[in-house]
């Protein structure tokens, strides 16, 4: 079993033994009202348990809460309190305690007002809060791109070059997300996408380049932008000889921005192609999306 298994496993039994927990206490004491709030939020933690996304400990090598982590993924307590509405709650602890336990956070009235209210007590919210070990998470997700791109360059039988491609991308992406055992965070991302443009050159006519594109952020690159490099062979296909079938390769880096709403890609690259009667290099850049 991964590491990252290990732990999602880990944290789910932890987290079904303290809904048996409480959900087996007496509440005799409560009012009705603060009964189905209860329920209602034991039924929103079997819920969470279920879907199984839990944060992931980037900051410490020893076992620590983390209310909300890097990626957006909430603890189960931060789950329970938006389930009810309370998402400013959960905004204002990430912010000011993401760290905390439960117990630490006795003094704050809003949280007391909220076990209050929901007919959970402090004892209970502190079972329910489990402690993160640090690991490293990876998955598979598809990718896709769609780029315009603009080369200017020279060819050893036609002379200087300008040419224009719209392009599209089609993969899929390993990612590794975690941190390791002595608290450093982990990020990083290896994509192998299959390459589909429609060259245009200016003065000669057009192409139909298709290739392999193997694109890698690398290790630590946590931030809103992620830097990577990329290359791979690639192919001009040309049916009427103008400006000529070739084989070659390509080479660049760039910088995305995957996290957010519209998530723009800015590269630089350098093509090398060679034709049977001659040799193209060129260099430009690539502007588009990605997902």
């Amino acid at each position: 079993m991964s590491p990252s298994a290990a732990e999602r496993r880990r944290v789910r039994e932890h987290l079904t033994r303290a809904l048996r927990s409480v959900r087996s206490a007496p509440t005799d004491a409560l009012t009705a009202p603060q009964r189905a709030r209860r329920r209602a939020a034991l039924r929103a933690l079997a819920r969470y348990i279920a879907a199984g996304r839990y944060p992931l400990n980037r900051v410490s090598p020893s076992p620590t809460p983390v209310f909300v982590d890097e990626g957006g993924a909430r603890c189960a307590m931060a789950a329970l309190i938006e389930s009810t509405g309370d998402g400013a709650l959960v905004g204002r602890v990430a912010r000011d305690h993401n760290l905390a336990y439960v117990e630490q956070l006795r003094g704050d009235p809003a949280l007391r007002a909220w076990l209050d209210r929901n007919g959970i007590t402090l004892a209970e919210a502190a079972r329910i809060q489990p402690a993160y070990h640090a690991h490293t998470d990876v998955t598979w997700q598809p990718t896709v791109s769609i780029l315009a791109g603009a080369t200017a360059g020279a060819s050893t039988d036609t002379g200087a070059q300008l040419a224009l491609a719209p392009a599209l991308r089609v993969g899929v992406r390993r990612v590794i997300r975690g941190s390791t055992d002595s608290g450093h965070s982990v990020y990083g991302s290896l994509a192998l996408n299959l390459e589909y443009a429609r060259s245009f050159v200016v003065g000669l006519g057009a192409a139909h380049h298709v290739g392999l594109v193997l694109h890698w952020e690398p290790d630590g690159n946590t931030s809103d932008v992620q830097w990577y490099l990329l290359g791979g062979p690639i192919a001009a296909l040309d049916d009427d000889g103008a400006p000529g079938t070739a084989w070659g390769a390509q080479l660049g880096a760039g910088f995305s921005f995957r996290k957010r709403s519209v998530p723009w890609l800015f590269e630089a690259i350098a093509q090398g192609l060679g034709q049977s009667a001659g040799a193209t290099l060129r260099a430009g850049v690539n502007v588009g999306v990605i997902w």
